[in-house]
């Protein structure tokens, strides 16, 4: 029996307990489009829930993205989070609308994702093309991955130490996440 070999979980679970990828996400770029890309999004809209303060709350989707070096020949997967437009600091929504080119009605978490404000939960590389599988075998954690997003938003984002955290704080706040990481350097010594 085959069995999944997306490596965040090193997932032991038979093929067929694994979902299709279109069950849950919707496709917002194909190979046929983007020749090295394919991304598929979320059709659920999840909510962070912070009782304790609520003005950190906010909305997010996942987005699992394949990209395939000919180069290399190796294949790049990654689970993102993706605060919601409505989520972002009045600058942040600013600066997406003006970068995605469109009406601010038509704006939507694909053109969030596109501007930069994206989170890496999860990232997987394999040997050869890509293999379509894999997404389905993304598709089939996500949720698990989801309830203990905050221990995956803990992970450094950055070279310089920021934290998924750090990051959020920027899209939401406007807080200056490159100060954060020094301050945090700073106090370790």
């Amino acid at each position: 029996m085959e069995k999944s070999t997306f490596k965040v979980f090193n997932i032991e679970s038979p093929i067929s307990q694994l979902v299709k990828i279109d069950q849950d996400f919707d496709q917002v770029r194909s190979f046929d489009n983007w020749d090295d890309t394919e991304a598929w999004m979320s059709k659920e809209v999840f909510h962070h829930d912070l009782e304790d303060d609520p003005k950190d709350n906010f909305d997010y989707r996942y987005l699992i993205e394949a990209y395939y070096s000919e180069e290399e020949n190796k294949t790049y997967y990654h689970l993102y989070l993706i605060p919601c437009y409505s989520s972002l600091s009045e600058k942040m929504k600013k600066n997406v609308l003006k970068c995605s080119g469109v009406e601010p009605e038509d704006i939507n978490e694909r053109d969030v994702f596109d501007y930069g404000c994206q989170l890496v939960l999860a990232r997987e590389s394999q040997e050869g093309e890509y293999d379509p599988s894999v997404m389905d075998k993304i598709a089939s954690v996500y949720s698990i991955i989801d309830r203990m997003r905050g221990f995956y938003l803990d992970q450094y984002q950055n070279r310089i130490g920021n934290t998924g955290w750090d990051m959020l704080a920027y899209y939401m706040k406007d807080e200056d996440f490159t100060q954060k990481a020094f301050d945090r350097f700073d106090s370790s010594k």
